[in-house]
C-alpha cells in the first residue's frame, strides 16, 4: 500500500466513515475499521451498522469529495474509478432540476442534501463523460450558489467549513487542471 493509499484510509477512518467490505473489526458505535486483507486490499466502501455492511449515502458523499481531493493530488487512476464508483452510486438518487441527492434510509443518516461534491466534475472532466459534461455548469453554479447563501445568511456549521476546503477547493482544481486530453477544463 502505497503513502495515498494510506492516507485515503487514514482520512476516511478517523471521520469514522468506512468499513471493509472484506473484512473489518467491529467498533462500539456500529462501525468498522478498515484493515489489511490478505490480498493487500483496504475496504472504504461499506458502511456497518446493526452488525451487516450497509450502504450511506451521506457518508458516501463525504467520501467521494475526499476521493475527487485524492485523484487531484496524484493522477492515480485507481483512485479515479473510485471516484466513479461514488458517484455512480449517488447518481440514481440526485433530483437533477434541484441537484438534491436523496440520501434517506442510511445505514446511520437519513438526509436529503445538495450534490456538492467535486466528483461530480472531476468524473465529467477527466473522464469525459457527455452527459455529465452537459450539466457541469448547472451543477458547480449550484454548489457556488449553495455555500454563497451559507456565507450569506450565517449558517456556516463545521460541516459547511469543511466543505469549503474539500468541495469548493477541490472544485477549483478539477475545473481549473488541464484535462486529459490536453485543453484547459474550466466549464
Amino acid at each position: 500500500m502505497n503513502a495515498l493509499q494510506k492516507m485515503f484510509c487514514l482520512v476516511c477512518l478517523t471521520g469514522g466513515l468506512v468499513g471493509d467490505v472484506v473484512a473489518g473489526d467491529a467498533k462500539a458505535d456500529g462501525g468498522v475499521l478498515a484493515r489489511r486483507v490478505a490480498d493487500g486490499l483496504w475496504g472504504c466502501l461499506a458502511e456497518n451498522n446493526s452488525g451487516r455492511p450497509g450502504y450511506d449515502g451521506d457518508y458516501t458523499h463525504f467520501q467521494s469529495s475526499i476521493a475527487a481531493k485524492l485523484y487531484l493530488a496524484s493522477d492515480d487512476p485507481r483512485i479515479l474509478r473510485l471516484v466513479n464508483l461514488f458517484l455512480n452510486q449517488m447518481l440514481p438518487h440526485v433530483d437533477r432540476d434541484t441537484w438534491i441527492f436523496d440520501a434517506t434510509a442510511g445505514s446511520r443518516h437519513s438526509t436529503m442534501l445538495p450534490l456538492t461534491t467535486p466528483a461530480y466534475a472531476v468524473s465529467a472532466l477527466e473522464c469525459n463523460r457527455k452527459k455529465l459534461l452537459a450539466e457541469l455548469d448547472e451543477q458547480v453554479s449550484m454548489t457556488l450558489a449553495h455555500y454563497s447563501k451559507a456565507a450569506k445568511e450565517g449558517w456556516m456549521h463545521p460541516g459547511m467549513y469543511r466543505g469549503l476546503n474539500g468541495e469548493l477547493f477541490t472544485l477549483l482544481q478539477a475545473c481549473m487542471r488541464p484535462a486529459a486530453n490536453g485543453k484547459a477544463s474550466a466549464p
